[in-house]
């Protein structure tokens, strides 16, 4: 008995089933193998597995469309047009995006973080180009 084996015990049919055909070197392989073990063990029937296997499908590919959704372009425009407002506007949003990463919306996240970033770089261009501006007029 493995390492893993008693906290497999604790998991659900479809946690066994997620861990045990894991594919990205998410689990380390004594924990693939205590999952297999512990599904073994319990003797699902093959309409039991398969429905089991079902639904770890269908929770992958809800997260890998969560995970790959852009960000909705009013809130690109809206993300860019606060973050002029300096270091408030990009604060907040940097602090958005972590709520976007943890809810599994990664590529919302990072273009939520872009559009931050550029709004801060127009309102650093524009400071700059005022100053410059002001200063050649002044002479």
């Amino acid at each position: 008995m493995g390492r893993f084996d008693e906290v497999m015990v604790s998991h659900t049919d479809e946690e066994l089933v997620a861990i045990a055909s894991s594919v990205d070197d998410e689990y380390v392989p004594d924990a693939v193998a205590a999952a297999n073990r512990e599904l073994a063990k319990r003797g699902l029937s093959p309409v039991a597995l398969h429905a089991a296997k079902e639904k770890v499908e269908a929770q992958t590919t809800e997260k890998e469309k969560r995970a790959n959704e852009p960000l909705e372009s009013h809130k690109a425009v809206t993300t860019f047009l606060l973050s002029l407002f300096g270091v408030v506007g990009v604060l907040f949003f940097l602090a958005s995006s972590t709520d976007l990463v943890r809810e599994g919306y990664t590529r919302k996240a990072r273009e939520q973080r872009k559009y931050a970033m550029w709004g801060t770089g127009t309102l650093v261009a524009l400071i700059l180009g005022i100053g410059i501006a002001v200063s050649t007029c002044s002479r």
